[in-house]
């Protein structure tokens, strides 16, 4: 509909503990953004990109448009 690629990211990090990638807060100090969904439509396209929270309804944040 509005001609865009968009990339949806949602923050994580490595539990020393479980040696396994959980969920995180954007706060915490070892925080990375890992890539939860992705829709390209065509390389061509600017792309818009999104940070999703996981909260009960699930947030989503607007972080910056990458044009071509």
């Amino acid at each position: 509909m509005f001609k865009l690629n968009v990339s949806i990211y949602t923050p994580c990090r490595f539990d020393l503990r479980t040696c396994k990638i959980v969920k995180s807060s954007i706060k915490h100090k070892d925080t990375r953004l890992k890539v939860y969904e992705e829709f390209i439509l065509d390389s061509k396209l600017p792309t818009v990109y999104f940070l999703h929270s996981e909260t009960k309804n699930g947030h989503y944040e607007y972080l910056t448009l990458k044009c071509c």
